[in-house]
């Protein structure tokens, strides 16, 4: 019996270790990121350089979308897929290379699409009691041409070839109208950005070949094929449709201009976001209440009767 006990205390000791061990693997701050000769960096040493560096931004963000998106779903005012859909169209045509550099980004199309659902949820917020009338939505287009302006585009077929040979077969097809973008994509050594998940990091171009590739692109008229060498990448452009800059007409603007007037109507976007932040009732359960100092610290609004 007493050679049994001894056993199974040896087992139990042995599990206790192993605990501690995989405990201590998995959420010890104390160890190692990496080593090596000479030293290393902790979790903890890493930890603490991000939340210097960037936890400010990030907790802020993470916790006012949460609010945001909530406060939304409450109030059945939570944009749909459809919703940002239409926003990111409307980004396409007033701000192209703005969009198309955060679609670049590390997060991507995912990031910019739980941004701007966080960002309508917010507008939503704002301006679900709040009417305009036609002739509003009319006085407001007329009088702020500048937010329905937009730049002059071109859109163009984009392909990079492994090789140069490629690219010049890749062009010599690209003359003939009927040559698509699909068909050049099941074509060796030719990849067409945009198919297949085909997206080359043109943010490692030098300054000089980005402004060309830009400048051929923007003036390349309907039809017209450029072969550019770009360092190593190879680059065949076709136009495909051009757009002179100008103000879009009032019709395919009414939508946008309905919903700035409204925006313009509602309490400023500060205002309406600490207010959500207070009813939240937010309780720090570390010492991070300075991040948001802004919005609880923040003078309310005072009402007629307080004045």
């Amino acid at each position: 019996m007493k050679k049994v006990l001894i056993s199974l205390l040896c087992l139990i000791a042995l599990g206790s270790l192993g605990a501690n061990a995989y405990l201590y693997q998995k959420y010890s701050t104390r160890r190692p990121v990496l080593t090596f000769a000479g030293g290393g960096v902790s979790v903890k040493e890493y930890r603490d350089e991000l939340e210097f560096r960037h936890g400010r931004q990030i907790l802020r963000k993470m916790t006012l979308a949460k609010i945001v998106r909530d406060a939304a779903k409450k109030a059945g005012v939570a944009p749909t897929d459809a919703d940002i859909d239409a926003r990111i169209a409307e980004l396409e045509k007033s701000a192209p290379e703005a969009i198309q550099t955060a679609k670049a980004s590390p997060g991507g199309t995912e990031d910019v699409r739980k941004d701007l659902a966080v960002e309508l949820a917010l507008e939503n917020i704002g301006i679900q009691k709040i009417a305009v009338s036609d002739a509003e939505v009319q006085a407001f287009y007329q009088a702020h041409p500048e937010l329905f302006r937009l730049p002059r585009q071109s859109r163009v077929s984009f392909i990079v070839a492994d090789t140069t040979v490629d690219a010049g077969a890749a062009a010599r097809m690209l003359v003939h109208r009927e040559t698509t973008e699909a068909m050049l994509a099941m074509e060796p050594g030719m990849h067409v950005v945009g198919l297949n998940g085909f997206q080359p990091n043109l943010d490692a171009l030098p300054a000089e070949m980005k402004n060309r590739l830009r400048r051929t692109a923007l003036n390349l008229a309907p039809g017209a094929v450029a072969q550019l060498e770009l360092g190593e990448t190879h680059v065949v452009l076709r136009g495909e449709k051009q757009q002179p800059s100008g103000v879009m007409p009032f019709d395919d603007a009414k939508s946008r201009a309905a919903r700035l007037a409204r925006l313009l109507k509602a309490r400023p976007r500060d205002e309406t976001l600490a207010g959500l932040f207070e009813k939240a009732n937010v309780t720090f359960e570390m010492d991070y209440r300075e991040w948001f100092r802004d919005l609880t610290d923040r003078e309310r609004p005072q009402t007629a009767q307080a004045k």
